[in-house]
C-alpha cells in the first residue's frame, strides 16, 4: 500500500543539502516517491543550512553550526571539508542533551546519532556528514521516499528545488515540545525536535503539514 505521506506521485524532488534538516524539509521529501540531495550543489556561503540547524534550548531557539574549511568558489557540499575548529561536536553533543534529555524519546533515538558527534575524521566533507545524518533520521521516520544522493540524469517529471532556501512552514501546525509550557511553540525547528519529541508519532505530524499544504 502506498505511503499516505505521498501525495506528488510519479514525481521527483531534487533538494538541497541541509544539516538535521527542518521539519518542514522532511515534510517535502515525504511528499514525493523520489527525491534526489544534490550534494553536488555549487558552494555558497549564504547557504547555511548545509551545515547548520536550530533547536529550541533552555531559553529558545539555538543554532547548532558545523564549522568548515576554507571553501572557494568552484566547489561542492561534497568537496568542502568540515573543520575540528573548537571541538564543535562536543558542543552540538552538549546542547542536544540540555535542549531534549528530558523529551520523552531522546533517550531511545540519541545513540543512533552520537557516532557523528565525534572528532570528524580526516576529509570528512559536509556532503558526507549530511547524507549520513539524513539515513538514520529517514529510518527513524520510516519514509518511503526513494533518495539518492547526486544529480546524475533529470527525470522526466522534476520539481526542482535547488533554488529554495526556505523551508518554513506557514501556520505550522503546533506539536508537544517540552517547554512550550513556558516558551510557548517553536515552528520551523531541525526535525531532530520533532523526532525527539514525538518519536514514532512524528510521521503523523508530517502527515498534517501535508493536508494543509
Amino acid at each position: 500500500m502506498p505511503s499516505p505521506l505521498i501525495t506528488r506521485p510519479g514525481r521527483t524532488a531534487i533538494l538541497p543539502p541541509q544539516y538535521c534538516g527542518q521539519v518542514g524539509y522532511y515534510a517535502l521529501l515525504a511528499s514525493y516517491p523520489r527525491a534526489v540531495i544534490d550534494l553536488a550543489m555549487p558552494y555558497d556561503k549564504r547557504r547555511k543550512s548545509a551545515h547548520r540547524c536550530s533547536i529550541a534550548d533552555v531559553r529558545g531557539p539555538l543554532t547548532l553550526t558545523v564549522p568548515i574549511e576554507k571553501a572557494h568558489r568552484g566547489m561542492t557540499w561534497a568537496d568542502v571539508c568540515v573543520s575540528s575548529h573548537a571541538g564543535w561536536w562536543s558542543d552540538h553533543a552538549v546542547s542536544l542533551e540540555s535542549a531534549y534529555g528530558r523529551t520523552p524519546y531522546f533517550e531511545f533515538y540519541y545513540d543512533r546519532f552520537k557516532p557523528l558527534l565525534t572528532p570528524p575524521a580526516p576529509g570528512l566533507t559536509v556532503g558526507d556528514l549530511d547524507r549520513a545524518l539524513d539515513q538514520i533520521i529517514r529510518q527513524i521516520l520510516a519514509l518511503d521516499t526513494e533518495v539518492t544522493y547526486y544529480v546524475e540524469e533529470q527525470p522526466d517529471a522534476i520539481d526542482d528545488y535547488r533554488r529554495q532556501t526556505n523551508f518554513d512552514i506557514e501556520n505550522a501546525p503546533a506539536y508537544y515540545q517540552v517547554r512550550a509550557d513556558r516558551l510557548g511553540f517553536i515552528p520551523n525547528l531541525s526535525i531532530l525536535d520533532l523526532i525527539f519529541n514525538l518519536g514514532p508519532e512524528s510521521p503523523l505530524l508530517l502527515h498534517r503539514i501535508l493536508q494543509k499544504a
